[in-house]
């Protein structure tokens, strides 16, 4: 099929997801103007935050691409994910302090933005 009916196609089968708004392809763009090369980055002021659980307070920790900005082409979510586990279990292990253990993870891993 054309591109254009593959975008007509895509469109189609995620309508109600895309809620009437259409696609965009990177196919036809003109080199150095395309919007894949705009990707503003996202930076979240924490990575980890408590929050209440049963009666009690549970930590909710950022990782991989909830964590990171990298362009959603380059394909790191998975790498950096495990990469910020290792980072988590390490701290975790160096202290017995949650609050201490989750800054020094964060203090770690930021640098990767």
């Amino acid at each position: 099929m054309s591109q254009q009916d593959g975008i007509a196609f895509c469109e189609q089968l995620f309508a109600r997801y895309l809620e009437g708004r259409r696609l965009m392809t990177n196919a036809a763009h003109l080199p150095g103007s395309a919007i894949w090369v705009k990707f503003p980055p996202l930076i979240c002021k924490t990575w980890t935050r408590w929050a209440p659980a049963n009666g009690s307070t549970v930590p909710i920790v950022l990782m991989g691409d909830a964590a990171h900005t990298a362009h959603f082409s380059v394909g790191s979510g998975t790498k950096l994910a495990l990469e910020d586990a290792i980072a988590l279990s390490g701290a975790l292990h160096r202290t017995s302090d949650m609050r201490t253990a989750l800054a020094d993870y964060e203090a770690e891993r930021s640098i990767e933005c």
